[in-house]
């Protein structure tokens, strides 16, 4: 028995408490963690990228960003294409010949320039190369920085209706949703309704271009005709008076002369804005003035039947898709959200594999206590 025990004793599983074994990761495993940070010190750079202080310091630097845009609008507005300021030969303006605070706009404007470059290098770094261009958000960032980095350049002028493009950095803001969750799962949800809301959508177009149609035949030439009874109410911003043929342009044919007209007239109506007073009233008016009681009552029906069917049906429509969508999304649907999913899971699996090694010295000194006992 005692040879049995010195047996036992020289058995490395039952010679007092076992020493945990240090869990080895696979060569796959391994392999896959070099893929997934390939450069040096990449994981430190995310991580401190991904800091909740860090996030938190860029979105207050663009609400500054924004806010200056703004200040800057209001005590100093300017345009590029203002045809007062433009000089003969050239595309634009330029602001330093015309802004009172141009050098204050100028370096503020340079300072966020690079602060956001630096930022997106960081970020490109910390998530190379796959990881980075899987983000529609890195996508937007990078356009937008792209467009700030155009902006920097002097000697790239952009040609004519090019410099459209700068108008991105009015976008910067949206930048902020994907560094605050609240609002991140809001543009998340939006994203998911989008399907059945453009569907609603399509519906709601396809009634405005039938009514669109329909004004064109109804409404495109009151106002038209020399004998017209001159609405004075019914004044419009090309014609400049009411029912003057000699200006060239007329009631109907400003409102209702060709389908896209009477597309954004329609629209105008849909959106209620003044669109009795400047859309319904003067064809009412010009029928009654020609006694033509039948296309009164068919105005009256047309202008009924749309605000029915198109402001209060189908608009609700819109609104109630759009919300059934928000409402049936969940934190499954945010990718941000499954990370944070995966790095709890990570973890957890984490706590079991100590876990596991613990049971494993424990039991090991256990069976010494029995082979002691034995």
């Amino acid at each position: 028995m005692a040879e049995n025990q010195g047996a036992d004793m020289g058995d490395g599983s039952t010679g007092g408490a076992a020493a945990p074994e240090e869990p080895e990761l696979a060569p796959s495993a391994m392999a896959e963690a070099e893929r997934k940070y390939p450069l040096p010190r990449q994981k430190e750079v995310k991580a401190f990228y991904e800091n909740d202080n860090v996030q938190q310091a860029i979105a207050g630097i663009i609400v500054l960003n924004f806010v200056m845009s703004i200040v800057q609008r209001e005590i100093d507005p300017f345009s590029e294409g203002d045809p007062r300021k433009t000089v003969p030969g050239n595309d634009g303006a330029n602001p330093a010949d015309h802004q009172r605070y141009f050098p204050v706009w100028n370096v503020s404007n340079l300072m966020f320039n690079l602060i956001f470059i630096i930022e997106l290098v960081i970020n490109l770094y910390g998530r190379w190369w796959h990881e980075f261009w899987a983000s529609g958000w890195n996508k937007f960032d990078f356009l937008v920085v792209a467009v700030s980095v155009l902006d920097m350049l002097p000697f790239i002028p952009l040609p004519g209706p090019a410099k459209l493009i700068k108008m991105l950095r009015a976008f910067r803001v949206f930048r902020l949703f994907n560094r605050i969750e609240s609002m991140r799962k809001i543009i998340a949800s939006i994203m998911k309704a989008i399907p059945g809301v453009a569907n609603a959508f399509v519906i709601q177009l396809i009634f405005l271009c039938i009514y669109a149609v329909l004004s064109v035949e109804f409404f495109s030439f009151i106002g038209c005709d020399e004998n017209s009874k001159d609405y004075s109410f019914a004044l419009t911003s090309r014609a400049g008076g009411a029912y003057l043929p000699e200006t060239g342009a007329c009631w109907g044919e400003e409102y209702y002369g060709t389908f896209f007209r009477a597309l954004y007239t329609m629209f105008q109506v849909l959106t209620g804005e003044s669109w009795s007073e400047a859309g319904a009233r003067p064809a009412i008016a010009y029928y009654s003035g020609q006694n033509n009681i039948v296309y009164v009552y068919i105005t009256y029906l047309f202008f009924y039947s749309f605000i029915l069917v198109n402001q209060m049906t189908l608009l609700n429509v819109v609104v109630a898709v759009l919300m059934d969508g928000m409402a049936s999304s969940g934190p499954e649907d945010d990718p941000d959200s499954m990370d944070n999913v995966l790095k709890r899971v990570e973890l957890s699996l984490g706590q079991l594999t100590n876990d596991v090694a613990d049971l494993k010295s424990i039991q090991g000194t256990i069976d010494s206590l029995r082979q002691l006992s034995v």
